[in-house]
């Protein structure tokens, strides 16, 4: 809707139900604008999205294995680590919705690139590009700040330069990847009353949430499908996860922090660039899920881990070949190393073909948009003028292409307290109804659904065998 309103003419924003045009603040632009550009060339954004997305899954595989190249110099290390990232299922349902981790992991790697051919060439070319892929991410995703701080810190640490001149680089790294964010968030508060459309306040991460991200980074190194019992599956991730960066820095820092550089190895930064960026993704992750984003829904968890996966990938892939580098191929290590690849190959792969072998219930509004054909027929023949309230908008607008007001909601998903305006809302989509609106339920209903349609009295006007339609029918006549 965003890249669509920006063709229109109407800047970035939103279409609410009864058609007004309001600014978006909530979400950062790139995404919609790429879209949006590209759709201004094809007329169509939705299959540019579809191709765009396809380009990017392409990419990003090319980029993670043209990283580890640079780094390892060998073939076997850079195919295996893009092996592992095409067969997984974090990846590829990422690049099969229309959302803004692909872009952000693409300029993520690109990031990667530019800051460790900076640190490896010291061309002043490749910091000024750095900066601008930086800013550009951290405008795709806010999360992109974690980008901005692990240059900072390898610039600060890495560089061979004085350190006036280190301190000079970090300052014009700085500037270009904050300025685009200031200025971005200077056009929003000129616009509205907050920022980013936030409410900072303090929320313990959820216990539930933690074991979500755990079960998720654990799903790494022993996959769901081997459904182990839990004291086994901890083993194995133990034995898996933490020997192998534990002696390549034990190694590495023992030598000492400049090996790499004094022993002509290309790319040599590139570990502790990712190391870092790991350390403050993982540190701007619990930030925004205690103060700003509490109420996730784990499919939002799993979206937020994925970059982190791929850096991972990237990382360990790099590491082995470092620690086997003068080992004779026949070895023990060598075989091992080799074995776990191949076996985390296999159950990804096998993961993915569930993923993929029914595609139209894991591919979201499109996938039910063929599933859900007397859903679409009843949204679809509504008379235009009729204003739609739904449990889920963004459903209506991919299924009908109309906007939608969002029903009442009685938690805060930003916050996850609940909403002192809930009654005001009901009596605001009681008004609608009353003239002639419905209201859609999508999919199940829950009992929060079931509140809201006890509270406005409304009754079905159209029952589907996937959706409910719910109004006042003498209002709908």
């Amino acid at each position: 809707m965003g890249s669509e309103n920006l063709l229109a003419g109407n800047g970035y924003s939103r279409t609410s139900g009864g058609g007004e045009i309001k600014p978006i603040t909530g979400f950062p632009p790139v995404f919609s604008i790429i879209l949006a550009g590209l759709g201004y060339l094809t007329g169509d954004v939705f299959n540019t999205a579809r191709f765009l997305l396809c380009f990017l899954f392409a990419a990003n595989i090319f980029l993670m294995t043209l990283l580890l190249f640079r780094y390892t110099g060998s073939i076997w290390p850079s195919l295996i680590g893009a092996i592992l990232a095409i067969s997984a299922q974090e990846v590829l349902w990422l690049h099969t919705w229309i959302l803004t981790e692909a872009l952000f992991i693409f300029l993520m790697l690109l990031a990667f690139y530019m800051l460790t051919a900076y640190l490896d060439s010291n061309k002043i070319l490749f910091l000024l590009l750095a900066s601008v892929v930086i800013g550009s991410a951290s405008l795709t995703r806010y999360i992109g700040l974690a980008l901005t701080a692990a240059g900072g810190l390898s610039i600060l640490l890495l560089s061979q330069n004085s350190w006036k001149r280190r301190l000079l680089d970090g300052l014009v790294l700085g500037v270009g990847t904050f300025l685009p964010l200031i200025l971005w968030f200077y056009r929003n508060a000129a616009i509205s009353d907050n920022v980013s459309n936030r409410v900072i306040s303090y929320s313990p991460i959820p216990a539930k949430v933690l074991r979500i991200y755990i079960a998720d980074v654990l799903a790494w190194f022993a996959p769901r499908i081997m459904d182990l019992p839990r004291p086994i599956r901890n083993i194995l991730v133990a034995i898996l996860a933490l020997p192998l960066p534990a002696a390549f820095f034990f190694k590495e820092l023992k030598a000492g922090l400049q090996k790499g550089k004094k022993e002509g190895q290309t790319f040599w930064t590139l570990p502790w660039i990712l190391t870092s960026f790991i350390i403050f993704y993982v540190v701007i992750l619990v930030l925004n899920s205690t103060f700003l984003d509490p109420a996730l829904t784990p499919q939002g968890q799993s979206r937020y881990l994925v970059p982190l996966f791929v850096t991972t990938v990237v990382l360990f892939s790099l590491m082995a070949h470092r620690l086997l580098k003068g080992i004779k191929f026949i070895s023990p290590y060598r075989i091992l190393i080799i074995a776990v690849s191949v076996l985390l190959i296999i159950l990804y792969a096998l993961e993915s073909w569930i993923y993929l072998r029914d595609p139209l219930m894991n591919i979201g509004y499109t996938g039910l948009k063929t599933l859900w054909p007397d859903t679409v027929e009843g949204i679809q023949s509504l008379d235009p003028e009729t204003i739609i309230v739904a449990n889920n908008p963004e459903m209506a607008y991919a299924l009908a292409g109309r906007p939608a007001y969002m029903m009442p909601i009685l938690q805060d998903a930003s916050t996850g307290n609940i909403r002192e305006d809930f009654d005001q809302q009901i009596e605001a989509t009681r008004e609608k109804l009353e003239k002639g609106g419905v209201l859609f339920i999508f999919g199940a209903m829950s009992t929060h659904d079931r509140e809201v349609i006890e509270r406005l009295e409304a009754e079905p006007v159209g029952v589907f065998f996937d959706s409910a339609m719910f109004g006042y029918p003498e209002a709908a006549e």
